[in-house]
């Protein structure tokens, strides 16, 4: 602190200039340490008589804004500064990168494709090289690009991490990024090629330790009533109610409290939710109140994420994701699970294709509508329109019906979280 002071006195006296701090990355820290961070920016203010910048989150402002020590500081104008599109800042990052590697990488460039082609180029088509691949993956509003902002939650070095992980995936043949880059897209990026990636990283099956996604019909089997919609049946009440105001006065906020009384009236049990809920937070698929993702108590408050939204509302509808859960979902089922596990054999030795996904997507979708029936027959506090896990049934029906090209039934339907 000493020096600190001993800059001030020096900027605002010796040399009679304006000095400004800024205390960068508040916005990251937990509530409890904003709110330190504020009352730490006003003691060093007094103390260096500096002008100190402090960007805090929004949820921390608006909730304490009436409290001391943010009350204090109350005008008639507020000032928000909205950032930049996320894209375009993980854009400009790979920018700084392509700037670092065209010093330091080798003059030429070369890679074999699978036919045994070899592929030469000079260093100064690096950049141009990985700006058209990442035009490709990131910069057209396309639904994977949605999927990948939603996943990277604003966080830059997330989104660049998986830029990398698909550039350097052995699920992608060097063939597909050859043709989009530099032969006109003969051999296009599929979406489902993205979403594999992404689930898998560099391992041929899914695991939620190892990739950016998800299970979201896991459960514990310490759980006293376990089964497969338990973490849909959270994402889903927070998803609809995503718009409201909840009991701290913030819009998609809701106690743990009221959600565990909530879900219990479809039949679960009140602690087997908040150990979901806990689940959905670590996997950062909602967000506390408390602004982390460790853990949280019925007097907390919680809200969905976007990777939490796009889970339910986009990837339940899509084979490749679905497909991909098949070695990780608990089935409560010894037929069910030697079919799947055939399936994952066959994965394994000989390899599946798009029928073979789509036709074990089919059969948990059968076992997923045995067990609804099962767990909500005669219960009279069952709504369907509330229900999570009607919804993400009817969301993998989609998914089929997609790929059998049967989706002029469902087109133009509207979608009940669209609203």
């Amino acid at each position: 602190m000493a020096l600190a002071e001993g800059i001030s006195q020096y900027v605002l006296g010796i040399i009679g200039q304006n000095l400004i701090v800024v205390m960068d990355n508040v916005d990251r820290l937990d509530l409890d340490n904003q709110l330190k961070a504020f009352h730490l920016s006003l003691w060093f203010m007094e103390r260096s008589k500096a002008f100190v910048i402090l960007q805090m989150r929004d949820e921390t402002y608006e909730r304490y804004k009436n409290l001391p020590p943010l009350d204090t500081f109350r005008s008639g104008i507020a000032f928000h500064i909205s950032p930049p599109r996320f894209t375009d800042v993980v854009k400009r990052r790979l920018e700084l990168a392509v700037e670092y590697l065209a010093e330091r990488a080798q003059e030429r460039q070369e890679y074999v494709l699978e036919s045994g082609a070899r592929v030469v180029f000079p260093k100064s088509d690096l950049g141009e090289f990985l700006r058209i691949l990442y035009t490709v993956i990131f910069g057209k509003r396309t639904n994977i690009a949605r999927v990948l902002e939603a996943l990277a939650g604003r966080d830059v070095r997330r989104a660049l991490e998986m830029f990398v992980s698909i550039v350097t995936s052995g699920h992608l043949s060097t063939t597909a990024i050859t043709s989009v880059v530099k032969g006109g897209g003969a051999t296009p990026i599929a979406e489902f090629q993205i979403i594999k990636i992404l689930m898998r990283g560099d391992y041929l099956h899914f695991s939620d330790n190892t990739t950016y996604m998800t299970n979201i019909f896991a459960y514990e089997n310490h759980w006293k009533r376990p089964d497969n919609f338990l973490l849909s049946e959270v994402l889903f009440f927070l998803s609809l109610n995503r718009k409201r105001t909840g009991e701290i006065g913030l819009e998609g906020y809701f106690s743990v409290e009221r959600i565990c009384t909530e879900i219990e009236r479809l039949g679960y049990d009140p602690n087997d939710v908040l150990q979901a809920i806990n689940y959905l937070l670590k996997r950062q698929l909602i967000l506390s109140d408390r602004l982390n993702f460790s853990v949280v108590g019925l007097d907390d408050c919680i809200k969905i994420q976007a990777s939490g939204f796009i889970h339910l509302r986009v990837l339940c509808q899509r084979i490749e994701y679905l497909a991909g859960l098949i070695p990780v979902i608990p089935i409560a089922d010894q037929q069910v699970t030697h079919r799947l596990a055939d399936y994952v054999n066959r994965e394994k030795t000989s390899g599946v294709n798009a029928r073979d996904k789509a036709i074990v997507v089919e059969t948990l979708i059968k076992f997923f509508r045995s067990e609804h029936r099962r767990l909500h027959s005669g219960n009279p506090f069952f709504d369907p329109d509330k229900s999570g896990a009607l919804y993400v049934i009817g969301n993998i029906d989609a998914a089929l019906r997609t790929y059998y090209k049967m989706d002029q039934a469902i087109r133009g339907t509207q979608d009940l979280l669209d609203f």
